[in-house]
């Protein structure tokens, strides 16, 4: 099966590019493609066609963010993304097949913005009206359970933008509720503890080696 061109490879530039780096490379790119520097070169204007095709996807934010989760999804499960979903159980489905795959990967080389993308287009409003109207309380509750879990690796400023969609998905339901703060509420923890973990650290191998010397002179 194909899978969508890989822009950001075409464009020389990681998938957490800025805008200003992909248009940098994108000139860099373009210039030494283009049809007048390589005249009969049929493979130059192939490539630079890419080019072009992929700079006009990755300079748009919204064209942007729609392949970065098509992307995603298809590395993720190996399928052509099948657009909005039309039941709790094809929802369902998405969100295990995404679970299966983040167990196969290093979560600490994870694009952390590809996940961010994928887990918030499955809560798009489109699928969250669909768990609405459906009214499956067990489905509900299973399909939150495993989106909390496969966003466990996000940091705390996705995992809280990401929130926001898991409390529209939980609605009134209180326990539900309580499972979306008790993650936000670790997700914060966590990003403290990252934040402060290097300088802890070495302050206490620094209080370490004094007690040593200091023992040592005793």
């Amino acid at each position: 099966m194909m899978f969508p061109k890989d822009y950001y490879k075409i464009l020389e530039v990681g998938a957490t590019a800025t805008q200003k780096e992909i248009k940098t490379s994108y000139r860099k790119l373009a210039q030494r493609y283009h049809p007048d520097k390589n005249q009969g070169n049929p493979i130059s204007e192939a490539y630079f066609r890419e080019v072009m095709e992929a700079y006009q996807v990755l300079s748009n934010p919204r064209k942007r963010e729609t392949y970065n989760y098509e992307r995603w999804h298809h590395r993720s499960t190996g399928n052509k993304f099948r657009g909005p979903a039309f039941s709790p159980q094809t929802i369902l489905y998405e969100i295990l097949s995404t679970r299966k795959y983040l167990s196969t990967i290093d979560r600490f080389q994870m694009n952390q913005e590809a996940l961010y993308f994928h887990l918030k287009e499955i809560l798009s409003d489109h699928n969250l009206l669909v768990l609405h109207e459906c009214k499956n309380e067990q489905i509900n509750h299973q399909i939150l359970h495993e989106l909390i879990a496969a966003a466990q690796p996000l940091h705390f400023k996705f995992a809280k933008s990401l929130g926001e969609r898991l409390i529209k998905l939980a609605g009134t339901d209180t326990g539900m509720i309580d499972q979306v703060k008790k993650y936000l509420d670790e997700s914060k923890r966590n990003n403290q503890w990252e934040r402060y973990k290097i300088p802890l650290t070495l302050l206490a191998t620094l209080l370490i080696s004094l007690l040593i010397l200091y023992l040592s002179r005793v």
